[in-house]
């Protein structure tokens, strides 16, 4: 299985996300109320040993489709990502992270930053993002 598909695996378990009519890969529907998770590939490694393996960043985002009519919409989403980080940490300290294959185990999840990334023209609808980091061992 790919990283890619073990953290949509492991993010769609995410209580706050239940409510939400899909998930999807590098895509939302322009419909709100569903998600997208974004891999935007491994970074440089953070730590090489000797016998070869080394520590990874692997980067995502999450993307949220929604209503952002009203400042109570926009609050409701942003608190959204508060809870989805929260819920990262949680799942960090419990070790509870993604089963990744090819030798790779997870070490920790966090998420980065979270921001109303676009709104439609009317300014009805809108597309939030949050950046969240995945770390694990290979080799």
């Amino acid at each position: 299985m790919s990283i890619i598909e073990s953290v949509t695996e492991f993010i769609s378990t995410c209580p706050y996300l239940s409510e939400m009519a899909a998930i999807y890969t590098d895509y939302t529907d322009s419909e709100p109320d569903n998600y997208g998770i974004a891999d935007y590939g491994e970074g440089e490694p953070i730590s090489t040993y000797m016998d070869g393996s080394a520590v990874c960043q692997h980067n995502f985002a999450l993307y949220f489709r929604t209503y952002t009519n009203s400042d109570r919409e926009r609050i409701e989403a942003t608190g959204f990502f508060e809870k989805f980080s929260d819920w990262l940490d949680i799942q960090t300290r419990k070790r509870n992270l993604p089963n990744l294959s090819d030798g790779k185990s997870a070490e920790s999840m966090r998420a980065a930053n979270a921001m109303l990334f676009s709104q439609d023209e009317d300014g009805v609808k809108g597309l939030y993002q949050a950046q969240f980091i995945l770390i694990y061992e290979k080799g």
